[in-house]
């Protein structure tokens, strides 16, 4: 994905201009703490173009002046940290401003490592986003993998206005298996926040886990997608997976754990990665039919084989299933006013094939971005 040789754009601003333009744009600092990234993306000539960055350590940004297709027209930002991931401690916010009619990709090179932390402390980053009219963004990071205890932490708002465009991943696995280490870290939490241009939220959403001594609470609901309509917005089940379908008009229920609160490891079964994907607006129309489509066959083709094979006490309209037959999880919810949004809860046993997942679920973007995502 864009891994070809390329030439990079150092294009760095006084820390005083930074500032000024943060309050400008509308894009709040974090109290207390310095901005350590912030890029501007506007039409120049007709064609979206990087008219500001900046970055500090432990932050860097490498923007090719050309990634894919000549024929679209779009901005690729790599996002990285010096020595490969975040150093217990580390704090890290940064400002992005898509202007109207831009298109605009965030992602990363590898993985985003979450490092060990050092007594209780915990690496924090900040992504503010304002996405402008006709523009889009794409946020397609690799996934988090936190090492053993590690805490972190990561909150990302984004404001739009109704006719901007914006597709969000948002992923965890559960560390260094070659290691050892499967969920043994000690904190992981990650916001995602959506709020239309005069401030209304439009998605609110938190994943939160985290573990102590012989216990742990898994914040994570697969059949809601928490938004504004949906308050408390932030949710908690201990531990309990819980997915809801609509298969044939109907809607089913697949419980995947139901017990006492439990070690994190054991609560989440074999399962080693936890996914989500935001897809906000009429341009992504397609995109969004598409993948609902899919996931509905793809569960209700494992909900049949492996009903077909478990014996399970039946229920009017619910289906029971041990956790060990459903190797991928997907639901889909939409969201905002003529259901504008959608968002896509996903649990896997491998990498790979969420990653497999990804690619062919937003192979759409291509034409939009210039190059096909994860690939």
């Amino acid at each position: 994905m864009g891994k070809a040789h390329f030439e990079v754009i150092d294009n760095v601003t006084l820390i005083s201009d930074l500032i000024k333009y943060g309050a400008a744009s509308g894009l709040k600092l974090v109290v207390g703490e310095m901005e350590t990234g912030d890029v501007r993306v506007e039409k120049v000539g007709g064609k979206s173009t990087v008219t500001r960055c900046f970055c500090r350590y432990p932050l860097k940004f490498i923007i090719p002046r050309k990634a894919g297709s000549v024929k679209t027209d779009s901005v690729w930002i790599y996002s990285l940290t010096y020595g490969g991931g975040i150093v217990s401690g580390d704090a890290i916010s940064c400002g992005l401003y898509v202007g109207d009619g831009c298109t605009t990709v965030l992602t990363t090179q590898a993985s985003t490592k979450v490092y060990k932390s050092l007594g209780s402390k915990c690496s924090e980053q900040l992504l503010e986003a304002e996405i402008g009219s006709e523009a889009i963004l794409v946020v397609i990071p690799d996934p988090v993998t936190c090492f053993s205890t590690a805490r972190y932490s990561q909150k990302q708002v984004f404001r739009v206005v109704s006719d901007s465009s914006l597709v969000l991943v948002d992923w965890i696995t559960s560390g260094r298996h070659e290691s050892g280490e499967i969920w043994d870290f000690d904190l992981y939490r990650s916001t995602n926040n959506i709020f239309l241009g005069d401030g209304q939220p439009l998605f609110l959403d938190t994943v939160e886990f985290w573990s102590g001594l012989k216990q742990s609470n898994i914040l994570m609901l697969f059949n809601r997608s928490w938004l504004i309509e949906n308050l408390p917005c932030k949710f908690k089940i201990f531990p309990v997976f819980a997915i809801s379908l609509n298969l044939n008009g109907n809607r089913q229920q697949v419980l995947l754990e139901k017990g006492a609160i439990a070690p994190l490891a054991e609560s989440m079964q074999t399962y080693r990665v936890i996914a989500m994907i935001v897809i906000f607006g009429t341009k992504l129309g397609h995109i969004q039919k598409r993948i609902q489509e899919d996931v509905k066959r793809m569960m209700s083709e494992q909900i049949q084989v492996s009903s077909n094979s478990f014996s399970h006490k039946k229920k009017p309209n619910s289906l029971y299933i041990s956790p060990d037959k459903l190797s991928f999880i997907a639901s889909c919810s939409s969201f905002g006013q003529k259901e504008v949004g959608l968002v896509v809860r996903i649990a896997s046993r491998t990498t790979e094939s969420v990653y497999s997942f990804l690619r062919g679920q937003l192979a759409g973007l291509e034409p939009l971005i210039g190059l096909p995502p994860y690939c």
